[in-house]
């Protein structure tokens, strides 16, 4: 079994232990200050199982930062799994499997008209996802902590991954798709609390915390990768 390494940061404030996987992949544990490192090294292995899943997906993203081509073999991300397209000829259908995204072009296209073809069936396809996965989520979140949004919807936006209009309607950037779904809730979470809060105030975070204790990690995994979000 492979040694996990990680560093301690002690806290006089803090009463209970949390475990940061950083979007580096290294491992962060804030205990109590009277914590023993005997009692932190237990925690470490009963999470072992949850660490190694952070750090794969972490490094899958990481690893997905490309210029598309549009072309057979190249690999894209869809909720932080990893897609490889096959392109076939037929009455251009896009269907995705366990392993890969399969487009059907026309006969006869080739070249660049033939990515080009593949290119807007993709990001049809994903925008297309985006709206029926975030609106699904946001209601079913909204359902729980009584946040429900009028209305939601997806845009392309440049600097930004959703917003939240004072009339209730959300909106948000429909290639945040391709990121992990613990990414996306963060983003949701984020847009349905300011549905009650408008500001970035001490209490919208208390209150984005109490339902996402671990979005400081999110916030920081989109900081680092979301320019790799692209299609």
């Amino acid at each position: 079994m492979v040694e996990l390494k990680y560093s301690i940061v002690r806290s006089c404030r803090r009463k209970t232990a949390a475990i940061i996987v950083h979007p580096d992949s290294t491992i962060e544990v804030r205990v109590p200050a009277t914590m023993q490192e005997s009692v932190v090294a237990e925690l470490i292995n009963t999470k072992r199982s949850w660490i190694n899943d952070k750090q794969a997906k972490l490094k899958q993203c990481e690893l997905r930062r490309a210029d598309h081509r549009y072309q057979e073999g190249e690999e894209f991300l869809l909720r932080g799994d990893s897609l490889t397209l096959v392109i076939d000829e037929g009455r251009g259908r896009i269907d995705v499997g366990e392993n890969n995204i399969r487009v059907t072009v026309p006969p006869g296209l080739i070249g660049d008209d033939r990515c080009e073809y593949v290119n807007k069936k993709i990001r049809s396809f994903y925008s297309d996802e985006a709206l029926r996965f975030f609106r699904q989520r946001s209601f079913s979140l909204g359902r729980q902590y009584d946040l429900l949004p009028v209305y939601v919807g997806v845009k392309e936006y440049i600097s930004r991954w959703g917003c939240c209009f004072s009339d209730g309607r959300i909106y948000f950037n429909w290639k945040l798709i391709q990121a992990p779904e613990q990414i996306i809730d963060y983003v949701i979470v984020h847009e349905l609390c300011h549905l009650r809060m408008r500001n970035h105030g001490k209490t919208y975070w208390q209150m984005v915390a109490a339902i996402l204790p671990d979005w400081q990690e999110s916030r920081t995994w989109l900081h680092y990768n979301g320019q790799g979000l692209e299609l």
